[in-house]
């Protein structure tokens, strides 16, 4: 099956392999721009909240916290630079990491833009996300006026951010045909593990939230994926 043929026939200045490419780096630059917060969430979320008053010890939180942020936001960099540089071809040292043949270039064509669909998906379930938690939102801590989220995807895991995180390197791994964001799923993975105890500690001490967590736990069980983790 040819992409460009099938686009109602359309002589198309570019190859599959180019269109692919370019729409997965749209793909993952509009899911990018849906996940990230803008200045106006961040503001009314400290004047609703109050500031960040909890914190893990030492820089324990900063360095998990930049350690995800590079498994995210790495492999994405990654592409997005790599691939217009070179007119959306895949250079050859991107090449090198290249997944094994799809079964047929159908299954290809396929798997590829369902990973397109995929990454827009994840950076929506962020941005679903970030709204549920309102005024709470913040990359670790817990806020002077710390209220319990457990609507939206809250009532289905209790770190629903950190799932379509990691969910968003799987796809990406897919929409680009390639093992570098599946590097970046165990990066970011291996971090969440070691976050999510942090996390859940600074909430379970503090007065007047930790009971409602506790309660919360047995409610919500899973972490990340549903029954599972």
């Amino acid at each position: 099956m040819s992409i460009s043929s099938y686009i109602a026939g359309l002589n198309l200045p570019f190859s599959n392999a180019q269109l692919l490419n370019g729409l997965a780096c749209g793909a993952t630059v509009g899911a990018f721009y849906f996940a990230l917060p803008t200045s106006a969430v961040r503001e009314a979320a400290d004047r609703e909240a109050g500031k960040i008053a909890h914190m893990p010890p030492g820089r324990q939180g900063e360095i998990i916290t930049l350690t995800h942020t590079l498994g995210l936001i790495g492999p994405a960099l990654v592409f997005t630079i790599g691939l217009p540089l070179n007119r959306f071809k895949t250079p050859d040292w991107l090449l090198r990491f290249t997944l094994p043949p799809a079964p047929s270039s159908n299954a290809y064509y396929g798997l590829r833009l369902a990973g397109v669909v995929g990454a827009l998906g994840c950076g929506a379930g962020i941005a679903w996300t970030t709204k549920a938690l309102a005024a709470q939102w913040h990359f670790i801590g817990v806020r002077e006026h710390p209220k319990l989220v457990k609507t939206g995807p809250y009532a289905i895991v209790r770190h629903p951010m950190y799932s379509f995180g990691i969910l968003m390197d799987l796809v990406s791994a897919v929409m680009y045909w390639n093992w570098i964001p599946l590097a970046g799923a165990a990066l970011t993975t291996v971090a969440f593990a070691i976050k999510i105890p942090m996390e859940e500690k600074l909430i379970l001490n503090k007065k007047g939230l930790g009971d409602d967590y506790k309660q919360y736990r047995r409610e919500v069980p899973s972490r990340i994926i549903p029954y599972i983790w």
